[in-house]
Order: structure tokens, then sequence, then C-alpha cells
């Protein structure tokens, strides 16, 4: 996929199954392929084993809230705004920044 071609991606349970290192790089691919001002939608559970920022396997990654917030905007989607909680996993609108 060519860079800034994309207006919306979606994500409903992809990052409640990803290892740290994927959902840094899947983050970074959102942004990349955004175009300036566009959007995604993602979900992510927000309940990590206390004291770790992630935790989970496979079948159920938990990510601290504010720590996927800070490795979104990292990547370069920073958070738009909470949607709310979908099927039990919080939903969020991160964007491409227009400039």
């Amino acid at each position: 996929m060519d860079n800034a071609t994309v207006d919306v991606v979606v994500c409903a349970s992809l990052f409640t199954h990803l290892f740290e290192p994927e959902c840094t790089h899947y983050l970074e691919e959102i942004a990349r392929a955004l175009k300036p001002g566009g959007r995604a939608v993602v979900s992510i559970h927000d309940q990590p084993a206390a004291g770790v920022l992630f935790s989970g396997d496979a079948a159920r990654i938990d990510i601290d809230q504010d720590y996927f917030f800070q490795m979104a905007k990292a990547a370069g989607v920073p958070l738009k705004k909470s949607v709310g909680t979908v099927y039990g996993q919080q939903v969020y609108l991160l964007e491409r920044p227009l400039g």
C-alpha cells in the first residue's frame, strides 16, 4: 500500500491480540498509510495485570490505556477522542495530523 493514501482504517479487535512489538508496528503502518487528517477506529482491552503496561497472551492482550495513547502518538496517530465501550472493548478514534 502506498503512503498517505487511506482515509479511514478500522481495527476492530486487532490490538486485543497483538504483543507490544506488533502493536507498535501496526500503529506505525496505520500512520504511514493514512492521509493527513485520516482517521483510525481501534479497540483495546484496557485492564492489564497489576503493575504492568501490557499483559496477556495472543487470545487476549490488555494494554494500559494511557500507554496505548503514548504509543499511538509516538507512531504518528494521536488520540482524537474516546468513542466508548463496544463488546467489552474500549474504542478510540485516532487521527493523523494535517501538518
